[in-house]
Order: structure tokens, then C-alpha cells, then sequence
């Protein structure tokens, strides 16, 4: 008995060293595991502040591209809204285009049909420029062939008017020379019988004749005849 309680003694008295170690090592490795926590959340939680701090920028840039979008979205919409107006302006021009150039066409289908219409009142006009060229070589024909008829009228006038001056005095001195013959043949009926066609043929007929030279080279001959009725006498 004695011995086991020595026994258990020595045991006692040799196994606090040992603890004393293991709890120092246990402590020395928990304080290297705290300092490796330590470094680590300091590494940690720079890194975290660092991700923040770039969160933060990267949230700042996201909300001015979330803005940029925004007006970048109001411009695509003014856009489209453009985009429609200039699409129905557009559908609208092409309905005006579409409906200019029908005009168009009927406009040139009048303009060759007014274009064959001037050329067929051209060719008119030329047929009518053509008559009245023959119609004033016509007047003035017909104005020559009137002055030259004037003229004839005229020279026929003044050799009328001479053959009947003419033709008076020829008429007078016929019944001069008849009353002279009237007067011979009353001296001389007692003594000689004539008959009595003789003396009427003798003043019976008196003619003046007139020859015309009108213009042209033309001769006209007027001949004017006068009867003188003698004077007859008792017996």
C-alpha cells in the first residue's frame, strides 16, 4: 500500500510539467491561429472595403449608365417617333410622286396632242398664208386690169367727148349746107326738076367717123351717125 501511494504521488507530482507544456503549446497555437485569423480578416476586410469602394464606383457608374440608358432610351423613342413621321412623310411623298406623275403623263398626252394640233393649224396656216398670197397676186391683177380699164374709160370718155364736139360742128355745118342746098333748090325748082331723093341723099346721112388710140397699143373705132331732114318749099 505504501508503495502505491508513493507511486501515485510521483505520478502526480511529474504530470503538471506535461500540462503546463501541452496548455503553453496549445496557447502558442491558438494565439499563431488568432494571428492567422487577424491577418486574415485584415486582409479580409481590406479586401472587402477595397470591393466595396469599387461597388460603390461600379453602382455610381451603373446608375449614370442606368441614366445614359434612360436618355438613351427617350432619344431611340424621339427616334422612332422621327422614324414613323419620316416613314409617313415618306408614304406620303410617294402617293404625291405617284400622283405627279399621272399628271405628268396627262400633261404630256396634251402636250402631243396640242403639238399634232399646232402642226395641223401650222399646215392651216401655211394653206392660208399660200391663198392669200395667190389672193393679193389676184387683187393685184385685178387692180392692173382696173387701172387699165379706168385708163380705157377715161381715154373712152375724152374721145366720146371729142367725137361728139366733132359730131356737133360736122352736124352744123351740115344743116348749114343744107339749109344752102334748100335755098339753091328753090332758086332753081322752076327752072329744073330734080327728084326730090337727090337732095335728101345728099344731107340724108352725115357720119362722123373717130378713130380711139387707148392704152395697150389698143384702137377702138366709134363712128356717130347724124340725119338733117331738109328744108322743103312750096311750089
Amino acid at each position: 500500500m505504501a508503495l502505491s501511494r508513493r507511486t501515485g504521488a510521483r505520478l502526480q507530482a511529474n504530470i503538471w510539467p506535461g500540462f503546463v507544456d501541452a496548455m503553453t503549446g496549445l496557447l502558442l497555437v491558438l494565439m499563431f491561429v488568432l494571428t492567422i485569423f487577424m491577418v486574415i480578416q485584415f486582409v479580409l476586410r481590406e479586401t472587402i472595403t477595397g470591393q466595396e469602394t469599387e461597388l460603390n464606383s461600379l453602382s455610381g457608374e451603373l446608375a449614370a449608365l442606368a441614366q445614359a440608358l434612360g436618355v438613351q432610351e427617350r432619344k431611340n423613342t424621339a427616334l422612332t417617333n422621327q422614324l414613323g413621321e419620316l416613314e409617313a412623310t415618306l408614304s406620303d411623298n410617294a402617293t404625291q410622286m405617284a400622283e405627279q406623275q399621272s399628271i405628268i403623263a396627262a400633261l404630256t398626252a396634251q402636250r402631243d396632242e396640242q403639238q399634232g394640233r399646232i402642226a395641223s393649224f401650222e399646215e392651216q396656216v401655211a394653206s392660208l398664208i399660200a391663198q392669200r398670197d395667190g389672193a393679193q397676186q389676184t387683187i393685184t391683177e385685178l387692180t392692173a386690169e382696173k387701172d387699165e380699164l379706168t385708163s380705157d374709160r377715161d381715154a373712152l370718155q375724152t374721145a366720146l367727148a371729142s367725137a361728139r364736139t366733132e359730131m356737133d360742128d360736122q352736124a352744123e355745118a351740115a344743116r348749114l349746107a343744107a339749109a344752102q342746098l334748100a335755098g339753091e333748090v328753090a332758086v332753081a325748082a322752076p327752072h329744073v326738076e330734080r327728084p326730090a331723093g337727090t337732095v335728101r341723099d345728099r344731107v340724108e346721112d352725115h357720119r362722123v367717123v373717130v378713130d380711139v388710140v387707148v392704152p395697150a397699143g389698143r384702137h377702138r373705132t366709134i363712128m356717130v351717125g347724124c340725119r338733117t331732114e331738109p328744108t322743103t318749099t312750096g311750089t
